[in-house]
Order: C-alpha cells, then structure tokens, then sequence
C-alpha cells in the first residue's frame, strides 16, 4: 500500500470571504512526488468544511508520512496551529511547515511544539527529497533546505537549497482539488490563478521579498512556450472563463511579456486576463503596440503598486517611482478603455503623518477622476517583516517583535495599526476609516460586488447614499460617529467568531513525548 502525503490550505482569514484562489503553494510543492510511490491528497480548509473528519480518517489508517501546510503570516497561523493540533492529538506524524512566514522566522517556528520540520524557500525540489527521506527512516541533517527538531527537541538549520530551475518542473497536480470550488466575490464565472514566474528584483523595503536571500528572490521566468504549453492543458482540462496571472511582478521582462502575450494570440486562445504585480515604470516602458495587444488578448485587470502618494513615503519605502510618474501611467491606459488598472495603497509606516496620509487620499481622487476605468484595490496596513529594512525601522520607533507564532497571529492587513506603536487611537480610527471608505470611493461596488448574487443589487439604492458619506469622509479624513465602521467591525468579530465554532478544544501535544 502507498504512504500517504497529506497537504492542507488553511483558512487565510477575512480575505477568503472575497477571495479563494486555488492552494497553487502546495500544487507545486507536491507537483514533484512520485506519485507512483505516493499517494497525495490535499485538504482546503476555505471549501471544504468537513474537513477535519477527512484529516482524522487519513491519519487512522496509519499510512500518513506527514502533514505539510502553507502558512502566511497573520491569522492564516491560527488555523494551521489547530489543524497540527488536530494531527498530534491524533497520530504521532510530522507536521511540516512551508511559505513566507516559517521561511522568514524558522527557528521561532519550529519552537512552537506543533511543528516539527521547516521547508525554506521555494520548495518543490526540498519537499520532494523531505518525503523520500521520511519514508526511509533517513537522516532529516542531509536534506539541504529545511529546518528540523531533532529527537532530542533541538533545533538544526540545514544549509540553504537553491536547486531550483522553473522550466524543469511539471504542470502542478490539479488533479488534488475541485477547480469549480474556487471563486472570487464580483467574479461571476470561473476565475483559475497561474504562475509564470517566481522573485522579484525590486527592493521595496516593506515587502517580504525583500526579507529573503539574494538568490532566495532571484527573479526565475519560464520559458514561454512551456508556460503557453501549460495554460493550453488548463484551458482544455478546465475550461476557465478567466486566468489571474499571480506572479510577485509579471513584466520584469517586458520583452518575455509581450512574447507571451503573443504568443497567446497565435495559438488564438480566447480568455479574460488579470495580472496581479505590475510597476508603475513598467507600464511607462510599454509602447503602443503592447498595450493594444494587451486589449487584445482579453486583459481586463491590472493590479499595480503605488503605495503612497507622499513622495517622502515612497522614498523611504524605496519604491523607485515619483508621483507624476504615477499620474503619468494612468493618463496613459486611460486611453485603453478595456484595461482596468487596480492601484495598491497602504498606510501605518513609522513616522507616517496625516499630511502624507492626505497626500495618498489627494493622489487616489486624481487617480479616479482622470481614469474612469481605475479603482483602488485597497489601503491596508503596514505589517513589519523581519529582516527587510522597514522592520528595523519600526524596531527603532518602539516595535516590540512577537516572540512566538500566536502573537503574529493577530497580525491582519485591515487591522495591523493597533500592533503597532507609534499609532495612537486617533490615527487608528482614521487608518480604519481609510481602509473601509476606499472600497466606496470607485466603482467596485458596481464592477464587483453587486455582480456576487441578487442581495447585493437589491441594497445597492442604500449604498449609493453611503456611498456620499463614504466619499466625503475618504477625502476629508472625518472620523466622527463611526456607526458604518462600528457595523463593520461587527461583521468581522461575527465572522471571527463563526469560524472559530468550527474547530474543537484539543489539548496540547509535546513533541518530546513522541515515539
């Protein structure tokens, strides 16, 4: 009989209530195991609500080599804690832990009793030998990439992996999962994400990426024609109506862009596009002719950084893109009227001040009134990853770093700015007012969220008159008589506190007690 190899998505939190993209991390960190060998499933915690009693009933037959998730920082740590909970209370299998927050902090990870092995970095060629090994009873100190707890409960860093080549591996196992479970909100038709490249070369100092090693964010494309290869055998497996391109920044290259968009149009694919990491000095580099073919291809959505409107904030977040650049850009796909662009904001840097908050808000009501197509994809809050610059910055200004996975677990995009020091109550409130009013200040209620089911249209006469007091507290910063940011705020609590219903009360298990 095969050893099984278990990987489970836990819940992200609040984002799975508007997206629930497919678990692409663990398709590709399983998309090298012999299955021959092997036999891989996967557990999505987003879709499938039963899916503790599936966990339990895999790990009873005693055939689970391990169990691998993918964990982000902020809540998604909470969820994947209870499902290792889960695992120990019922077998004594390892439990591994992969993605950017064990990947940035392994050794406080692998302090917390639940986990006991780290795969760091990119990990498809370290999981794949990391399985071998643990079938073979191996000797965990040979497995370059990974983290481990010893017998002895003592932690060991094996020296980095960097065996990784992007055109050498295989299309990921989709196979594991039921593609028609996975939807975003506004979306009414089938939404499939897509890589086709890894890293990123930019040094944005408030970003994970620049949390990594040097070779870790080395910027890895496909070969075009593989990755034209690979969304051939999506279309004609899955049929998507609409292929989101998640890449950490799609046209490093802007040459391979184009050769992969026209390629797209010779082999007469029909299909809507999003791309999640465009720069603002990338479109500028775009001529004419690509952006045409951008329209032409189908592209409909283009999510792009801008940050900040305060030109000191974009310095010192080494954006390396000025202001009436960004303006710039969106007079120019103003012009394409099939080409949405989705700017990205944040706030809560250390010594942000409400006048660069204000310089955003003025910048953002440019950014609307000269595009039509334009919206803001959101304003969240800044989250300090240890090891980037910025993390040392916010140290400096009175940061006190968690010291254990649970305490980063109350780390959240929407409401970071009260882990955060330098931010006292009356920012807060205002960093929380920006964040919900800029979901009201475009058009993606219109765009999106009625487009969810028939509720939402039958509201939309009431959120066009909230949509005047949205505005006006967005462009004028009023915070007074909160009610629309108290009802918010109760939803989420409701939201938290449903979720939470969902998983049993399990005593903790020690590591050191295994067998």
């Amino acid at each position: 009989m095969k050893k099984k190899v278990i990987l489970v998505q836990p819940y992200l939190g609040k984002y799975d209530m508007f997206i629930r993209d497919l678990p692409l991390s663990l398709l590709y960190a399983g998309c090298l195991v012999d299955r021959s060998k092997y036999e891989l499933k996967l557990f999505d915690q987003r879709v499938e609500p039963d899916f503790e009693e599936k966990l339990i009933s895999e790990l009873k037959t005693g055939e689970v080599l391990c169990v691998a998730l993918t964990v982000m920082t902020g809540e998604p740590i909470n969820f994947a804690l209870e499902t290792c909970r889960l695992v120990k209370e019922t077998s004594n299998v390892p439990t591994v832990w992969g993605g950017i927050h064990p990947t940035i902090l392994p050794e406080q990870t692998l302090e917390n009793e639940l986990v006991d092995i780290v795969v760091r970095g990119k990990g498809e060629f370290i999981f794949k030998e990391l399985v071998e090994t643990l079938d073979g009873q191996g000797d965990l100190s040979k497995v370059k990439g990974i983290s481990y707890k010893t017998p002895e409960n003592q932690i060991r860093h094996n020296e980095d992996s960097h065996a990784f080549d992007a055109d050498s591996l295989p299309f990921p196992p989709y196979d594991l999962v039921d593609i028609s479970s996975y939807k975003r909100s506004g979306f009414d038709f089938q939404v499939m994400s897509f890589i086709t490249s890894r890293g990123c070369p930019h040094n944005c100092t408030f970003c994970y990426i620049t949390s990594l090693s040097n070779k870790e964010r080395r910027w890895q494309a496909e070969e075009v024609s593989k990755t034209v290869d690979h969304l051939e055998h999506v279309m004609k497996l899955y049929s998507p109506d609409y292929i989101s391109i998640i890449d950490d920044d799609f046209f490093v290259n802007i040459k391979r862009g184009r050769a992969f968009f026209e390629e797209v149009e010779r082999r007469n694919i029909k299909i809507k596009w999003g791309l999640r990491g465009v720069r603002i000095d990338e479109i500028l580099r775009m001529d004419d002719s690509l952006l045409r073919l951008l329209e032409r291809v189908g592209m409909e959505h283009m999510n792009i950084g801008v940050e900040s409107g305060s030109p000191r904030m974009l310095e010192m977040i080494d954006k390396a893109i000025k202001i009436d650049e960004v303006l710039e850009a969106n007079q120019k796909l103003a012009k394409y009227k099939k080409l949405e662009p989705l700017y990205n904001f944040f706030s809560g840097l250390p010594t942000e001040t409400e006048e660069d908050l204000k310089c955003s808000t003025n910048l953002i009501g440019k950014l609307l009134k000269n595009n039509p197509q334009a919206q803001i994809s959101g304003f969240h809050q800044f989250t300090p990853y240890p090891g980037n610059p910025l993390f040392d910055t916010a140290v400096e200004h009175g940061f006190d770093p968690p010291t254990n996975l649970e305490t980063w677990a109350g780390f959240r995009l929407e409401s970071n700015a009260e882990n955060l020091p330098w931010i006292d109550k009356k920012r807060k409130n205002l960093l929380d007012m920006i964040y919900f009013t800029v979901y009201f200040v475009d058009r993606k209620y219109e765009n999106f969220i009625m487009r969810e089911n028939i509720f939402n249209r039958i509201v939309y006469p009431l959120v066009l008159l909230y949509k005047v007091l949205a505005k006006y507290r967005f462009k004028h910063h009023f915070t007074c008589f909160p009610l629309d940011i108290i009802l918010k705020d109760s939803f989420y609590f409701a939201t938290d506190f449903l979720k939470k219903l969902k998983y049993r009360k399990i005593p903790s298990f020690q590591i050191g007690s295994k067998t």
